[in-house]
């Protein structure tokens, strides 16, 4: 738990009382091949919310939300699991992070928690209308026959799903790329700590 800036260690913790150490070394095997589920299970969803967020798909919000919060309800179970049993080890990762990226951490997670409790949307729908290139288009488009293109250019709605981190707009598919890296470096510095149940699960 953490109070006023200061971190409190709890009985769930490894560093705890005997009985609490082992059983935390003897669930340690399943948590871990349960992080890495987890793992593969948010990269699907970031693909499939990437996929969606093609500007050459008919994007739809509702399809873009479901894959979003299936993403952080998916990574949000991978850095819970540590912080709830492993918590002297979580912070101090957690805090050895560059600020940005303990920014990153701390929004996406809050995100997934509105998401979750308050059903709360935090991300931005921006539309833009863009050239379209190559192929035929697979969106609405229409023909344009304003003065700095030809009148046959076609153009087309573009959405831009966005996030607001602390001032700065985002797109959501960077920022949950970047997380989802964290989240790699997160269960692989975790497994380092722990190299021989790490071992018998890769």
């Amino acid at each position: 738990m953490q109070l006023a800036g200061v971190r409190l260690s709890t009985s769930h913790d490894i560093g705890g009382s005997g009985t609490a150490f082992g059983a935390a070394y003897a669930i340690l095997p399943a948590m871990i091949e349960r992080m890495r589920k987890k793992q593969r299970a948010a990269a699907f969803f970031l693909r499939l919310m990437n996929e969606e967020c093609d500007p050459t798909y008919s994007t739809d919000p509702e399809k873009i939300e479901a894959f979003l919060y299936a993403f952080l309800a998916a990574t949000r179970t991978v850095t819970s699991m540590v912080e709830k049993r492993y918590e002297s080890w979580y912070w101090p990762w957690h805090d050895g992070r560059s600020p940005e990226e303990q920014e990153l951490l701390d929004f996406l997670i809050g995100q997934r928690n509105a998401g979750q409790h308050r059903g709360e949307d935090k991300f931005e729908i921006k539309v833009k209308s863009v050239p379209y290139v190559g192929g035929i288009p697979t969106v609405q488009g229409m023909r344009m026959p304003g003065k700095s293109g030809p009148p046959s250019e076609i153009h087309v709605a573009r959405h831009r799903y966005t996030f607001e981190i602390h001032g700065e707009t985002v797109d959501i598919e960077q920022a949950c790329q970047r997380y989802l890296q964290l989240l790699d470096s997160f269960v692989r510095d975790f497994t380092e700590v722990h190299p021989a149940e790490g071992q018998q699960n890769v």
